[in-house]
């Protein structure tokens, strides 16, 4: 709706999606510290990170404190069973774009035809992996994610990108439940 038909949210309850945002932000922003200092923090900091991702939103202070506690417990409970790759981690929050030839170009180029933001990005030798988190209580199963059309555009990206690459997987991480699917 926002990015490319331009077009106002639909009018429903956008708390589903406003979460989604968070946990996305709190687990970006988890890695890119964990980056930066080499190791993981411990998971009780994800608190001053949510509240720091929060700050100075135009949302009502009951809002975001729920929403701070629902994606908290979220992040915090697909944390103590994930291990993020630091080692291999090539890109968080990755913004590409290709055109109909699958040349890479800029992200608002005129003649970008297929557009991603990658949440994670982990080289190892010539395989990379895709990791994308999913907040939502609706899960692809293996099979349902070989045929979804989403993988393929990733590892799309990806090949322009790097296009050394051999393989590229794709992992979606489901933080409600814990369910890894894997292509």
């Amino acid at each position: 709706f926002t990015y490319v038909l331009r077009l106002p949210q639909p009018v429903a309850d956008q708390s589903p999606r406003l979460l989604g945002s968070v946990a996305h932000a709190l687990v970006e922003t988890y890695v890119r510290e964990a980056q930066t200092t080499g190791t993981p923090p411990p998971l009780d900091r994800l608190p001053a990170l949510a509240r720091a991702l929060l700050s100075g939103t135009a949302r009502p202070e009951a809002t975001t404190a729920g929403l701070a506690r629902e994606a908290i417990e979220l992040v915090r409970a697909w944390l103590s069973r994930w291990t993020v790759p630091l080692a291999q981690t090539v890109g968080i929050e990755h913004a590409l774009a290709i055109d109909v030839r699958g040349e890479r170009v800029a992200w608002d180029a005129p003649d970008a035809f297929l557009r991603g933001r990658l949440d994670l990005v982990a080289v190892e030798g010539r395989q990379a992996t895709v990791y994308d988190w999913k907040s939502g209580w609706l899960t692809e199963d293996d099979e349902g994610l070989r045929r979804a059309w989403a993988p393929g555009c990733y590892a799309a990206l990806l090949w322009a990108w790097a296009p050394r690459l051999e393989t590229v997987a794709v992992e979606y991480h489901y933080l409600r439940t814990g369910r890894v699917a894997r292509t």
